[in-house]
């Protein structure tokens, strides 16, 4: 069931539910809210999509436009952070398996991928341009990314 209001209200806009999306592996009744939160979110700004990362691994890509999962994409581990490339349809994402991902919503197809972390990366910054991405990571490293894709 969906709830709206008019802005510039400062209630609820849209409600809907996410339940398209369920845990990769069958756990217990009582782990679940544990094992299937929600670590991070963000909005498109050239498209009406959200982006949901939870702890299981998921990205979930969602049409705001029609309230519907449009593509679940997954890593190896929990999903940390996640940022949208400014001007474009691009999601990228860190997780526990010491990972950056970037993903093309439009597709749900996986752009590309950087490592170098020998544990989990904790945070990440993207530049203005997407070119470079900064990574934290319980190794007690930081680590400099150039990001090279094909569109580009």
């Amino acid at each position: 069931m969906s709830r709206y209001s008019h802005p510039p209200s400062t209630q609820v806009v849209c409600v809907f539910k996410m339940e398209s999306v369920t845990p990769k592996a069958p756990i217990s009744e009582g782990e679940e809210a544990e094992s299937n939160s929600v670590e991070s979110l963000g909005f498109c700004n050239v498209m009406p999509l959200a982006a949901v990362g939870y702890l299981d691994g998921t990205l979930a890509i969602y049409d705001l436009s029609t309230q519907s999962l449009r593509h679940k994409c997954q890593h190896e581990s929990g999903i940390v952070q996640l940022l949208w490339e400014e001007s474009s349809a691009v999601v990228y994402t860190c997780s526990l398996d010491g990972a950056v991902r970037l993903w093309d919503a439009r597709s749900g197809k996986m752009i590309s991928e950087y490592r170098g972390h020998s544990a989990e990366i904790l945070d990440f910054a993207v530049n203005k341009d997407a070119s470079i991405v900064v990574t934290t990571s319980g190794d007690h490293q930081a680590k400099v990314f150039c990001v090279q894709r094909p569109d580009r």
